[in-house]
């Protein structure tokens, strides 16, 4: 992985914030602290892929993309001809 240089480090904004007019087709999605967040719901993979992912790929219009946790889970999302949102996931629970 390249370093992050002080040109880059510089550019960067100090706050930690993004400019959304960067990106006007993308949401800002907030990290969430409220009994609503993944966290809160025992890390639950199908309430982040129908919230958060969901919110990614239809903000950036996407047509396909495939999410890996490395914990076994995973997901694919795709637009239908009508252009509703396709997910198919499989989840892995260790008893």
């Amino acid at each position: 992985m390249d370093a992050i240089t002080p040109e880059i480090n510089a550019a960067l904004p100090s706050d930690g914030t993004i400019d959304p007019s960067d990106h006007p087709t993308a949401p800002i999605l907030p990290v969430s602290t409220d009994d609503t967040s993944p966290s809160a719901c025992n890390n639950s993979w199908p309430y982040f892929l129908e919230h958060a992912a969901v919110d990614f790929f239809a903000g950036y219009k996407l047509e396909k993309m495939t999410i890996e946790d490395g914990g076994g889970n995973k997901a694919k999302f795709s637009r239908t001809k009508d252009q509703n949102i396709k997910i198919e996931f499989t989840s892995s629970v260790l008893l």
